[in-house]
């Protein structure tokens, strides 16, 4: 009905890890540091995950509750719904910025009580409410160049890339033997014997490869 159709937001689903910073860092009741914050121009609502309640609940903060009772959102794309179980109401959340800690009180935020996380997502309402204007934006675009070059845009950086290589690489060393492999499907896993003889041909190749380096080095000293 019209009632629960209401009550069906939509919101960007969040993305990612909370020990991982988006750049933009807001605290909550001045206890609480939230790292992985989103700006949100297209969520209906504001998100806060459970992992921020619980962290104020130890500071022994009391938040006022709003709506007590649950919610269904809708994510952005083929994501499943997200239950949300309450509404809740922040004193105070600032916001980090070059110029100093914006303040922004009275943040209503419904409570993802699905992850432990440390995240905070602000709408497209509160940012509209900031001054965020999508017509002044590309606006601003237009009248410096009305045509712009962004087919690089969604390439990482080099220290990005090997960011994301180091984080495979761990993943990988991680996984062990439960079953569990860091792979494109359709790749044939070796067995725990196999793995273990290519590991050893390896080590003995980076030592001969070693050696030879070493000889050269030696040779042209003499």
């Amino acid at each position: 009905d019209k009632w629960e159709s209401a009550r069906n937001r939509k919101v960007t689903k969040l993305q990612g890890s909370a020990n991982k910073s988006l750049g933009r860092e807001a605290k909550i009741e001045g206890i609480v540091s939230v790292t992985t914050t989103l700006l949100d121009t297209g969520s209906d609502v504001t998100l806060v995950t459970a992992g921020v309640m619980k962290s104020l609940e130890r500071a022994g903060v009391e938040v006022k509750v709003i709506s007590p009772e649950p919610s269904v959102i809708q994510p952005y794309g083929q994501a499943p719904a997200l239950k949300v179980d309450r509404q809740v109401q922040f004193k105070l959340v600032t916001l980090d910025t070059p110029c100093g800690p914006l303040a922004l009180r009275g943040l209503k935020a419904w409570v993802d009580s699905s992850s432990n996380a440390a995240e905070l997502l602000i709408s497209r309402a509160v940012m509209e409410r900031l001054g965020f204007s999508e017509d002044e934006l590309l606006s601003h675009a237009f009248a410096k160049q009305e045509v712009w070059d962004v087919s690089d845009v969604d390439k990482p950086s080099a220290m990005a890339s090997v960011s994301r290589l180091t984080q495979v690489a761990a993943s990988s060393d991680e996984c062990g033997d439960d079953g569990m492999h860091c792979a494109t499907p359709k790749i044939q896993v070796p067995s725990a014997e196999d793995a273990g003889g290519e590991r050893n041909r390896g080590h003995q190749e980076e030592v001969k490869k070693m050696a030879a380096e070493l000889e050269k080095t030696l040779g042209h000293s003499l």
